[in-house]
């Protein structure tokens, strides 16, 4: 079986994971990484941040001879990429370092 995604298609995908996740913790008030819904939801974000780097590294060898723009558009969705999973690690550092204080 083969996947046939486009690069708007992952990128709309993450960023509905994104605001999903952001949205579920403020709309039940809770703290937004102590709940496993959070961390799975999280765990796909970073996942699909993942996915973005590497599809727009891709892409963007093809981009050059085209045009700046378009390029300039590729490396902005890459970098969207990057903060989301850099967001992901430091969320999931955040959990891991309160959760081993907590049993301390």
């Amino acid at each position: 079986m083969r996947f046939n995604f486009t690069l708007d298609q992952l990128f709309i995908f993450t960023v509905i994971l994104f605001l999903s996740q952001i949205s579920h913790a403020r709309r039940n008030d809770v703290e937004l990484f102590k709940d496993p819904q959070m961390l799975c939801i999280l765990f796909f974000t970073m996942i699909g941040g993942v996915v973005i780097c590497w599809v727009s590294l891709k892409v963007s060898k093809f981009t050059q001879k085209k045009g700046i723009w378009q390029s300039l558009v590729i490396y902005l969705i890459g970098l969207i990429g990057i903060v989301t999973i850099l967001y992901t690690l430091i969320s999931l550092f955040i959990f891991i370092s309160e959760h081993v204080s907590s049993t301390w």
